[in-house]
């Protein structure tokens, strides 16, 4: 019998069927030895929530019990494609709660709108994409400097204390500080990589990045773009002129296939969106800024779309946590919360959509974690971001000098082969991908190698078609489509 206050539950929140997964079914990972028993976990939306979702749309985990009791859960689908269907649950979930306030806001995008740019913007220049295979990448030919001293491509004040004292590490310190520190965390033969992360973290720890709550927002932004064109600060009537012209195209498209709205407006990559809009006779601006301030606009805009995923996120899993036949434990609650709620230290965003830094943040996140009231713990975690966001800066920059030189031959006349930014690749690699990050980090294992599981792909396959729907009902036919 369904008592009145499961009924509500189920009403507010969904519901949760759980199905025991026999040890013979299970799926091999070197994580087996500490784990009890594994579930399937099928959350499923209210039913007054679930006509407003694609037909029979769920949300599922294996929930993994560990031999200390302790349930942790991790999405089935790889986590891209997993974050954009729980922020369109979620979104739902606050529609019927009356909690959604885009419009109270006057936000620039709805959140499907936002949801679909969200997916346009990872493919703009400015994105930052996987975490960059940088071990190698560090030294700097003396073609690509850009200062005739310049060696290398890590921060200015790298190796120095927040008082200023020390030196600048080289590279050779560098690499031998981050062996040190890798080989103390019990990793006796580290990669390039991992190398090049316990520098970075052993850096951040002398000099740790102590700024406001509003700045460390600003500063996770840095994870995902980069600095963009520079330029005087961005009006709002400009972001929400381009935001205008986005919802316009939105429009022009809506009839396509998935397949053909994919390739044509979510990858744009001849970046023919930007253009459109900046040569615009009515585009804000002189006429030689109008390309720069599009492109920031952009910029903004798609750091908005992760701030309007988030907040839905968010609003999902914490009904997903309140769904559960059985209520999580204090401790099982701290890790839930950690993963998939909203963090401050994350810039209020939650770590799953982090997913793509996980490499580099790892160390500093478990940190925080360890050590939730420390400031310290979080200051560490934004110093590590700004050296990133640097590194990768220095390197793009260095990289477009040296495309502007002309080509360079061998003695026998042949041009000289250019190597792109690859994502981390490594022949003997022992670095955990991305769904191997999140749970050795959601599981408190220490070491690098406990986990084995299918990689994640950095393309999520999403009912992109219902999004495209619910956006042509909410697009206005005083929207001027010619952009």
């Amino acid at each position: 019998m369904v008592s009145c206050n499961d009924y509500w539950n189920h009403r507010q929140n969904g519901s949760v069927k759980t199905e025991l997964i026999p040890r013979s079914d299970w799926t091999a990972t070197k994580a087996d030895h500490l784990i009890e028993a594994k579930c399937k976990i099928r959350w499923e939306p209210p039913y007054q929530v679930a006509c407003q979702l694609p037909e029979g749309f769920a949300l599922e985990f294996e929930c993994w019990v560990g031999k200390d009791g302790v349930r942790r859960f991790r999405p089935v689908k790889p986590l891209p494609a997993f974050n954009l269907e729980a922020s369109l649950a979620g979104h739902a979930l606050l529609v019927d709660r009356d909690e959604d306030h885009d419009k109270e806001k006057k936000s620039a995008l709805s959140h499907h709108e936002a949801r679909l740019f969200n997916q346009f913007s990872r493919h703009t220049r400015e994105y930052l994409g996987e975490t960059l295979e940088i071990g190698n990448l560090l030294y700097v030919s003396k073609a690509g400097r850009l200062e005739p001293g310049t060696q290398d491509i890590l921060p200015d004040d790298i190796g120095t204390s927040g008082d200023g004292s020390g030196e600048r590490w080289d590279m050779i310190q560098f690499k031998d500080i981050g062996i040190e520190a890798a080989q103390a965390a019990g990793i006796a033969n580290p990669t390039r990589n991992e190398v090049t992360w316990f520098g970075l973290l052993e850096g951040a720890r002398l000099n740790p990045l102590r700024i406001s709550d509003l700045e460390t927002e600003e500063l996770v932004r840095l994870a995902f773009y980069t600095f963009g064109p520079e330029g005087a600060k961005l009006g709002e009537a400009v972001v929400a002129y381009v935001a205008e012209q986005v919802r316009a195209s939105l429009k022009d498209h809506l009839d396509d296939s998935t397949e053909k709205f994919d390739n044509k407006w979510i990858v744009d990559s001849g970046s023919n969106l930007i253009s459109r809009i900046a040569k615009r006779e009515d585009c804000p601006g002189e006429k030689e800024d109008k390309n720069k301030n599009v492109r920031r606009a952009m910029l903004e805009l798609g750091w908005r779309s992760f701030k309007q995923l988030a907040q839905c996120i968010d609003a999902c899993m914490r009904a997903v946590a309140a769904a559960l036949p059985e209520l999580l434990t204090k401790e099982e609650e701290e890790l839930f919360a950690r993963m998939y709620f909203s963090h401050q230290a994350f810039g209020r965003i939650p770590l799953i959509l982090l997913q793509e830094r996980f490499a580099v943040l790892k160390r500093p996140i478990l940190e925080i974690w360890a050590n939730p009231r420390s400031r310290k713990a979080v200051a560490v975690l934004c110093q590590v971001i700004w050296y990133y966001s640097e590194i990768v800066a220095n390197r793009r920059a260095g990289d477009r000098q040296l495309k502007r030189r002309p080509p360079q031959r061998n003695e026998d006349g042949q041009l000289a082969k250019v190597l792109s930014l690859n994502v981390m690749e490594e022949e003997n690699q022992s670095a955990i991908d991305t769904d191997s990050m999140l749970l050795l980090a959601a599981m408190d294992i220490g070491g690098r190698d406990e986990l084995d599981l299918q990689e994640n792909s950095s393309n999520p396959t999403v009912d992109d078609e219902f999004a495209m729907r619910v956006v042509r009902a909410e697009t206005t036919p005083t929207l001027d489509p010619a952009a």
